[in-house]
C-alpha cells in the first residue's frame, strides 16, 4: 500500500521541523512526532494531504512571467520542433491553440508536435487570462490560455515562450514611441521598463502582434503608449509582421519555413484547413485530440503585481492541490512543506477533486511560483536543488505574498548595492506599493534575499542595516511570516 511505503520512506529520513496541516503544536514534540502526525492524519483524511503520486502574471495577456530583460533571450529552445500537449481544461481552446501554432509555423522552421517521453515543453492550461514564460525554462513550460484569448493572443503567448520580450521594451524604443508614465496603473510600471537585448538590427515596428495596444494598463483611459509616427494599428493580434517572422528566423536560424509551405494567395481558411489536412497524416507533429521574473533560482517569481500581501487571496483556508507524475521524486519535500505552512497557520493543503482553482506542483530547472491565487491550474515549479525551505518560500508566494525584501521601507533597514546585481535582474530589487499589516521588517523571513543573491561580481547585493547572522535563510518560517498568513487569512487563534 502507498501510504505504508511512503510512511516507511519518511520515518527513514533525517528530516527537519516538520508539522501537520490542521493539527496543532506541542512544544515538546519532535520533528519524527511531526511527521508520524502527518502519515496517521493523511490516513484518515486522505483529502487532507495527498501522498499519492499523480514560481509578470495578470489577468491580461501581455503580463510575461519570466522576464529577463531582453526582447530575445538566450533561452532558445533547443530545437526548431517544440513538445506540446494541451490541458483537458483547455479542450474548449484547442481549436485557437492549433491554428495560432500554425500562424507561427506557416513563416518559419519552428513546428510543433505531440509529446511524447521529452523533458523540455509546452503545456497549454486554461486560467483568467493570457500569459507566458520567455524562451525555455526546462520542464513542463505552462502557456496560459483565458477563455478571451483570441488566436492572436496565443500567438503572442507562444513567441514569448520561443524567447520574445515585448517590442515596446526595446532598449530604442524612445525614438519611436514615448510611454506616458503618469497615466500607468499603480503596480504596471514595470511591463514598460526597457530591455536591454538582441533585436537582430530590425526596425522597431509599433505594429508588431508583441507591441503593446495604446491604452493597455491605462489608470484613467488616457494613453500609456503613443506612436511618433502614424500607426493605424499599434497592439494588433490579428497576424504577425514581417519582422516578426524574421525575428523567429534570425533566433531559431531558419532556412526555410515549416513543414506547410506558403502560397501567396493563400487564405487564413486555406492555412487552417491545410494544418488539419496536415495533422490528419501527420498525427505526431499537430495534435488535434484533446488531451499547461521565472529563472532558474528560487526567487523569480512569476506575477507580480507590486505588493508584498496582494489583492488575490484564495477564496478558502483549504487549498486544493496536485502532483505531477515528473515531480513525483519531489513528494516528500513538498507535502512536508505544506505541514511547515499549515502547521501555525488555518491554511491547509487536500487532494485536488473537481475544484477550478488549485496548485499543481511540476518540476522544473528552479523553484518559482506565481504570487497569490490566478485562477485556474495554477503551477508551483520545484527543481531538483529545492529544498523544503525554498518549496514553503514558494507556497508562501502562491498564498499571496511577495518578497520581504521589496517592502516600501526597507531603505529603513536593509542597504540595495545596485551596482552589484546581475544585468536584467534589477526588477528583482524594486520595492513594492503594499499591505505589511503593521508588522516589523524581518531581515531573517524566509521571504527575504540573502545577502549575494543575484550578484553579478560575488559581492553583496543587500546588506542589513544591523546584525543579522541568517538573512536569506530557508530553514524555517519566522514568527512574522507566520502572522503575515494568519492575517492575510484572518486565521483565528492558536
Amino acid at each position: 500500500m502507498l501510504h505504508l511505503i511512503l510512511a516507511a520512506l519518511l520515518l527513514a529520513q533525517s528530516a527537519k521541523d516538520v508539522a501537520s496541516g490542521p493539527l496543532r503544536e506541542d512544544s515538546d514534540a519532535t520533528t519524527e512526532d511531526w511527521i508520524t502526525r502527518v502519515l496517521n492524519y493523511m490516513e484518515s483524511n486522505p483529502e487532507t494531504l495527498e501522498e499519492l503520486m499523480t514560481e509578470d502574471y495578470a489577468v491580461t495577456e501581455g503580463d510575461i512571467m519570466l522576464s529577463s530583460d531582453r526582447n530575445a533571450v538566450d533561452s532558445v529552445w533547443p530545437s526548431t520542433r517544440i513538445p506540446f500537449t494541451i490541458s483537458p481544461e483547455s479542450e474548449s481552446r484547442t481549436w485557437s491553440i492549433l491554428s495560432a501554432m500554425a500562424m507561427v509555423s506557416r513563416h518559419t522552421c519552428v513546428s510543433f508536435h505531440r509529446r511524447t517521453s521529452e523533458t523540455n515543453y509546452l503545456t497549454f492550461v486554461m486560467s483568467k487570462g493570457c500569459a507566458s514564460f520567455v524562451g525555455c525554462i526546462g520542464g513542463e513550460q505552462p502557456v496560459f490560455v483565458g477563455p478571451q484569448c483570441t488566436r492572436g493572443n496565443i500567438v503572442h503567448e507562444i513567441l514569448h515562450a520561443l524567447g520574445f520580450d515585448h517590442e515596446h521594451t526595446r532598449s530604442d524604443r524612445d525614438q519611436y514611441v514615448t510611454v506616458l508614465h503618469r497615466n500607468i496603473m499603480e503596480g504596471k510600471e514595470r511591463n514598460f521598463q526597457k530591455a536591454k537585448g538582441q533585436t537582430f538590427g530590425l526596425e522597431y515596428n509599433a505594429a508588431s502582434i508583441m507591441h503593446y495596444g495604446g491604452e493597455f494598463f491605462s489608470d484613467n483611459g488616457l494613453p500609456t503608449i503613443v506612436s511618433k509616427e502614424e500607426v493605424m494599428n499599434m497592439g494588433q493580434r490579428k497576424k504577425m509582421t514581417d519582422s516578426d517572422v524574421q525575428r523567429v528566423r534570425l533566433l531559431y536560424s531558419c532556412v526555410a519555413s515549416g513543414p506547410l509551405r506558403e502560397d501567396s494567395d493563400a487564405t487564413t481558411e486555406d492555412w487552417i484547413t491545410r494544418v488539419l489536412n496536415y495533422m490528419e497524416s501527420n498525427p505526431e507533429t499537430l495534435e488535434e485530440l484533446m488531451t499547461e521574473d521565472y529563472a532558474v533560482t528560487e526567487g523569480d517569481i512569476m506575477l507580480s503585481s507590486d505588493r508584498n500581501a496582494v489583492d488575490s487571496v484564495w477564496p478558502s483556508t483549504r487549498i486544493p492541490f496536485t502532483i505531477s507524475p515528473e515531480s513525483e521524486s519531489r513528494t516528500w519535500g513538498i507535502l512536508s512543506a505544506m505541514a511547515m505552512v499549515s502547521r501555525h497557520t488555518c491554511v491547509s493543503f487536500h487532494r485536488r477533486t473537481s475544484e477550478t482553482n488549485y496548485l499543481t506542483f511540476v518540476m522544473s530547472k528552479g523553484c518559482a511560483s506565481f504570487v497569490g491565487c490566478i485562477g485556474g491550474e495554477q503551477p508551483v515549479f520545484v527543481g531538483p536543488q529545492c529544498t523544503r525551505g525554498n518549496i514553503v518560500h514558494e507556497i508562501l508566494h502562491a498564498l499571496g505574498f511577495d518578497h520581504e525584501h521589496t517592502r516600501s521601507d526597507r531603505d529603513q533597514y536593509v542597504t540595495v548595492l545596485h551596482r552589484n546585481i546581475m544585468e536584467g535582474k534589477e526588477r528583482n530589487f524594486q520595492k513594492a506599493k503594499g499591505q505589511t499589516f503593521g508588522l516589523e521588517y524581518n531581515a531573517a523571513s524566509i521571504m527575504h534575499y540573502g545577502g549575494e543573491f543575484f550578484s553579478d561580481n560575488g559581492l553583496p547585493t543587500i546588506v542589513s542595516k544591523e546584525e543579522v547572522m541568517n538573512m536569506g535563510q530557508r530553514k524555517k518560517m519566522t514568527d512574522s511570516d507566520v502572522q503575515r498568513v494568519r492575517l492575510l487569512y484572518s486565521c483565528g487563534t492558536l
